[in-house]
């Protein structure tokens, strides 16, 4: 669905091995040989920055003093330590907890070492968009100081979260970008009584994934019935 959409919009599509090739190097390499910028998922200042400005509105139209907990995606952490300082900025007490997939929890872990941890894989799940092989040096430094928590999540708790989204919200939502309400439902212990924010952010979901989530049997399952 990504590269179709990016074919649709003229882009010109560099494919690469992830559990052989950088794509950092391959960019670089590119942008040595031609007139284009490279910018980077998350570990930029810049891209963190307009990545917090989500929840910086969020809190705005909300009121700052209704959130005590803020949700948020976490692959290499960009997003999250946008977020982490938006919430700072906007003088919010909030706790904001980040979401990783299952086997893919390399800011949780890095945040119990105080040192950046390495997947041992960088395939299998849904969450694609997560697929991180270790935190971002940027992001990282700034979440290990201001992440109050990390969660994960199994792809069949991310698979629940995309049916209620269509069901309860009618957002039509990807893997990756709906794993912080993954959590919500899958953890609502954590989080009764308390004002959360939940950062939901992509809508590019293959359509035999969306299927599949919508095949889910209505009821079935512990994070379906959690919500």
């Amino acid at each position: 669905m990504k590269i179709a959409k990016a074919r649709e919009n003229c882009a010109e599509i560099v494919l690469y091995d992830r559990t052989r090739q950088s794509r950092e190097e391959i960019a670089a390499q590119i942008a040595a040989h031609s007139p284009v910028a490279v910018i980077p998922p998350g570990d930029n200042p810049f891209v963190i920055a307009g990545q917090g400005t989500a929840v910086a509105e969020s809190l705005e139209e909300i009121g700052v003093g209704e959130v005590a907990t803020v949700l948020v995606p976490c692959g290499g952490g960009g997003l999250a330590a946008g977020t982490c300082l938006a919430t700072e900025a906007m003088r919010s007490t909030a706790e904001v907890w980040a979401v990783e997939p299952e086997a893919f929890d390399d800011t949780r872990r890095s945040l119990a070492s105080r040192h950046r941890e390495v997947n041992a894989g960088l395939s299998g799940s849904l969450c694609d968009a997560l697929l991180a092989p270790t935190p971002a040096e940027l992001p990282f430094s700034i979440n290990r100081k201001r992440l109050s928590r990390v969660l994960a999540v199994s792809d069949q708790d991310v698979l629940w979260a995309i049916r209620f989204a269509y069901d309860e919200l009618r957002l039509v939502t990807e893997p990756g970008g709906v794993i912080a309400l993954a959590a919500l439902m899958r953890n609502p212990e954590f989080f009764r009584g308390r004002g959360t924010l939940v950062v939901v952010s992509g809508g590019n979901i293959d359509p035999a994934i969306f299927k599949q989530a919508l095949d889910l049997e209505t009821g079935l399952g512990s994070a379906g019935c959690a919500a």
